[in-house]
């Protein structure tokens, strides 16, 4: 019987958000899927994403 995956403690999830938010090479919206795609959305991330929308567009 497989073990479930262990989920991302805040550390790791704000680690990960950073690196999703920092790539520059992914679409805005596509960074907006990743980012609601993890457990925690920091108000930072949203506006990383809403600022890089306001400039990119």
């Amino acid at each position: 019987m497989p073990l479930s995956p262990r989920k991302p403690d805040a550390a790791q999830a704000r680690e990960y958000g950073r690196a999703g938010a920092r790539a520059d090479s992914l679409d805005p919206p596509e960074q907006l899927v990743r980012l609601c795609n993890r457990d925690v959305v920091t108000l930072w991330d949203l506006l990383v994403v809403t600022i890089s929308n306001v400039l990119c567009n």
